[in-house]
């Protein structure tokens, strides 16, 4: 996995696991990626996320279980990152408007935010991506 864009491979490394119908993921562990993780769990496109650490190593790992529905369709059909390092995406909270399905995950001072959360609590931030 490249180091330059973590919130691309983790996006990337999600989607090809649910697209291959796998049942679970490892990607390296960063305080980001687990909230980008949790967060992807509270809005029910994963089932379950762990921190883990390998038996001789001292790295830690997020293994990350993809959600599938009753046909065993993956529940995540689109990832899509929006800003990233080469040009940043900034929104107020008026501003920040929902996907025509899904979520918009936005960056706050706060922690990640879905955009109807960060619209209630009036804030704006970093536009990370979209997950429908």
């Amino acid at each position: 996995m490249s180091v330059n864009d973590p919130v691309a491979d983790i996006f990337s490394a999600i989607k090809n696991a649910a697209a291959a119908g796998h049942t679970e993921v490892v990607v390296p562990f960063s305080k980001f990626k687990a909230q980008l993780a949790f967060l992807l769990k509270k809005e029910g496109f994963v089932t379950e996320v762990r921190k883990f650490k390998e038996k001789e190593g001292a790295r830690f790992f997020l293994a990350i279980k993809p959600a599938y529905d009753e046909e065993g369709n993956p529940k995540i059909s689109h990832l899509k990152r929006i800003s990233r390092a080469g040009q940043r995406i900034y929104s107020p909270a008026s501003k920040l408007k929902s996907p025509p399905l899904g979520i918009k995950i936005v960056s706050t001072s706060q922690r990640l935010l879905t955009e109807k959360e960060a619209k209630k609590k009036r804030l704006g931030g970093e536009v990370v991506g979209e997950v429908w």
